[in-house]
């Protein structure tokens, strides 16, 4: 029997902390504001970032220099974030009511009763406003998670539909449903909070 302790696990060479802590320094904010506009809180953000810039300087030996520093990092966050979706699409969501309250119904014919209206013709003007996309991130922190999960991955991240229902154990149908959810919700929103519907 082997009484001999584990070797201690390789620390960091001072080249490694030193490249980490510039790229702190250079691309900080920059991760940051990725993170914020994927999560649901700054508490979420605060701590994927933590984690990509532990994991940089952990596998610092692997970052071979064939993209920048700022691709390998955003590359490192993208995967905290599918992972931090991955665990929470596994515990089931107990927010039903905005969902009960937005929940589609179909007429007769099998057409759904609840549609999307038209963006107002200010939409795009809307989409160079900071303000806008202040509203826009409360909205979609106002999801129920299992909604604004697709919503984020599948929209803002544009992460194709097979890697979306494998990331958050759904199927392909299921996707659709909350995808239009989603879209209904943050369209009520923002119609209400920004474009000034009654």
């Amino acid at each position: 029997m082997n009484n001999q302790p584990d070797p201690p696990a390789s620390q960091p060479s001072e080249q490694a902390r030193q490249d980490v802590l510039n790229w702190l320094q250079k691309y900080g904010d920059a991760i940051y504001a990725y993170a914020v506009g994927r999560v649901e809180h700054e508490s979420v953000a605060d701590d994927l970032v933590q984690e990509t810039f532990l994991a940089a300087l952990k596998n610092h030996d692997r970052f071979a220099g064939r993209s920048s520093a700022k691709t390998w990092l955003i590359a490192i966050l993208r995967n905290k974030i599918i992972e931090h979706y991955r665990r929470r699409s596994r515990k089931r969501d107990r927010e039903q009511s905005l969902e009960d309250s937005i929940r589609p119904t179909f007429g007769n014919n099998g057409i759904w009763k609840v549609s999307i209206g038209p963006w107002p013709k200010s939409a795009d003007e809307s989409f160079q406003n900071q303000e806008f996309w202040n509203i826009f991130a409360d909205c979609l922190s106002k999801l129920p998670a299992r909604l604004a999960d697709v919503f984020t991955l599948r929209v803002l991240d544009q992460i194709d539909v097979e890697n979306v229902c494998k990331t958050l154990e759904i199927s392909s149908s299921n996707m659709a449903v909350r995808l239009h959810r989603a879209r209904i919700a943050l369209r009520n929103c923002l119609g209400k909070n920004w474009f000034g519907d009654d």
